[in-house]
């Protein structure tokens, strides 16, 4: 754990500047941070030391959301909208930083090789808030676990760092449990799947795509953001990266140009036990002007 408090901290600051900076937002307006990590504990935390590092007021609230994997973020993201809808002048600072290369593994088993590759170190931040913003709002969230998946994934304290066990059926379970409860879901905030205009699946593997897809009946256009994720040779291991740039891929799908049109977008993420954790969001799209 010290390798951990002494990087950590630098990489969430370096993230959360960027998020503050694009943002616009003055630092003195930020009421909450959200903290994501599963890869690493500490008090005083990153927390306490982002609020030192930027500047932020001594009375700026400090929540951590810890040990959840993959879905830490979209979890995160529920936290920040819970905040915003219960105070419409909240300004949270979202920051999710992992430093999965002090759990790297000496072992050949392919379930240990498959993990060592998906997992690398980084550090992704968000500003969300609830006043006017030409970026996407979250709509509405959803969870749900996966019946008998307990053994597909987990993510455990060893004794020589954490430990990550990955099922090869957790594709199979994406594709045959995942539709039904979307649908359900989709029905009640009045929309289906064919509403959806873009889909930010979580880039863990080109079977975990597939799967995705064949569930949802997206065709391979639906998913090419995110499969440039999995295909890029910068992020070949970069599992923070890969959720940064997923989220620069949404933001891009969800800028404006010479027309503006509002539509749904969508995001999902597997996690150990195995879940389904989905957001709707309501963005403002890109679409071509007329020639």
């Amino acid at each position: 754990m010290a390798a951990y408090q002494m990087s950590a901290s630098d990489l969430a600051e370096k993230a959360a500047l960027a998020a503050l900076e694009e943002s616009a937002i003055p630092r003195d307006r930020v009421s909450h941070i959200v903290l994501v990590t599963c890869s690493g504990f500490d008090a005083p935390g990153v927390d306490v030391a982002l609020i030192q590092r930027l500047g932020l007021r001594p009375t700026t609230s400090r929540t951590s959301v810890g040990f959840m994997g993959c879905h830490g973020a979209i979890n995160g993201m529920r936290v920040a909208k819970a905040f915003c809808d219960a105070d419409p002048a909240a300004v949270v600072l979202l920051v999710a930083v992992e430093l999965c290369s002090l759990h790297y593994q000496y072992d050949w088993t392919p379930e240990r090789i498959i993990a060592n590759a998906l997992f690398s170190d980084g550090a992704a931040a968000a500003v969300i808030s609830a006043g006017p913003s030409d970026g996407p709002r979250i709509a509405s969230t959803f969870s749900e676990i996966i019946p008998d998946s307990q053994d597909a994934m987990s993510w455990k304290i060893g004794d020589h760092g954490f430990t990550m066990t990955l099922a090869p059926r957790v594709p199979e379970l994406i594709e045959s449990s995942t539709r039904a409860p979307i649908e359900l879901w989709l029905a009640g905030e009045g929309l289906s799947l064919s509403d959806v205009a873009d889909w930010a699946v979580h880039p863990g593997g080109p079977r975990i795509l597939d799967a995705a897809g064949t569930a949802l009946g997206l065709l391979l256009a639906d998913l090419d953001a995110v499969e440039g994720l999995v295909s890029s040779s910068d992020l070949g291991r970069g599992w923070l990266l890969k959720r940064r740039c997923w989220f620069d891929s949404l933001r891009t799908l969800a800028s404006s140009t010479a027309t503006v049109n509002e539509s749904d977008g969508l995001e999902s993420v597997r996690s150990a036990v195995v879940s389904i954790e989905l957001e709707v969001l309501s963005a403002y799209r890109r679409r071509t002007p007329p020639m």
